[in-house]
């Protein structure tokens, strides 16, 4: 009895052992659950992905000192991540609207990029360089000028996820367009007779996690944000004027990543 009663204590322990490597046994991954994706907020309505497609749209108001009414402002950027420090595409920047009376304009300006970044966990930052061309079309009292030039962009910037939810972003860019002046026999004048020769920007800006919100979007997008920005902006005219203009936008916007 003593032997029996031995092996059936033994078995009561072995099951319940059993059934606590099974109750502590972490669960199967499901293969319905999406991939998380790592994002960090960048100014101008960007991301941050480390590998794959980024791309993001802002529109706005501009507000310039020497204009009466201030233009409506449109920008698009798309760009391809190649690896965690390395990302390339092209982006679009549209003002337009009636900054005096009599007088309408449109500002195009379209550029292709490269940028390099370092990122940590939550902050991320880049530089990047930009090369493209201004389009400039103005209406003044019904007599219409069309201008093209090269336009050469410089710009750095920083965001950080302090939030599962919400971002911080910061953005600077330095901007140059070159001008071709016929002027007798021709010459090439950097900025003169451009209508913006130079501009600085600082972009401070806020962006929020839309997929911390809504976690079943993950099954189609990788990242999703929501941003708003404002752009802080100094034009130095080099012409025979030597004029000088300060600017104040407020922009809306919406990225997606891939």
């Amino acid at each position: 009895m003593k032997w029996y009663f031995a092996i059936g204590v033994l078995l009561c322990i072995s099951s319940g052992l059993g059934k606590g490597s099974d109750a502590v046994r972490p669960p199967e991954p499901s293969k319905d659950v999406p991939k998380l994706m790592r994002s960090v907020p960048y100014p101008n309505s960007n991301i941050y992905l480390g590998r794959g497609l980024a791309t993001g749209i802002m529109i706005g108001k501009n507000w310039r000192e020497s204009d009466k009414y201030g233009l409506w402002q449109w920008s698009g950027d798309i760009a391809f991540y190649y690896g965690p420090h390395f990302s390339g595409g092209a982006n679009g920047l549209i003002n337009a609207g009636q900054p005096r009376d009599s007088f309408d304009i449109v500002e195009n300006k379209y550029f292709l990029f490269i940028k390099l970044h370092q990122a940590w966990l939550r902050h991320a930052l880049y530089a990047g360089f930009h090369l493209g061309i201004d389009n400039q079309i103005s209406v003044d009292h019904n007599e219409k000028q069309e201008d093209f030039s090269p336009s050469l962009r410089i710009d750095a910037g920083w965001g950080w996820k302090f939030s599962r939810m919400l971002g911080l972003t910061l953005g600077s860019e330095n901007r140059y367009s070159f001008k071709f002046e016929d002027q007798g026999a021709g010459i090439w004048r950097g900025g003169i007779g451009a209508r913006h020769a130079w501009q600085s920007q600082v972009k401070p800006g806020l962006s929020v996690d839309i997929l911390y919100f809504f976690p079943h979007l993950r099954e189609s997008v990788g990242a999703f944000y929501m941003s708003s920005q404002l752009e802080l902006g100094f034009w130095h005219q080099d012409d025979f004027l030597n004029r000088k203009d300060q600017s104040l936008a407020f922009m809306l916007g919406s990225s997606l990543g891939f």
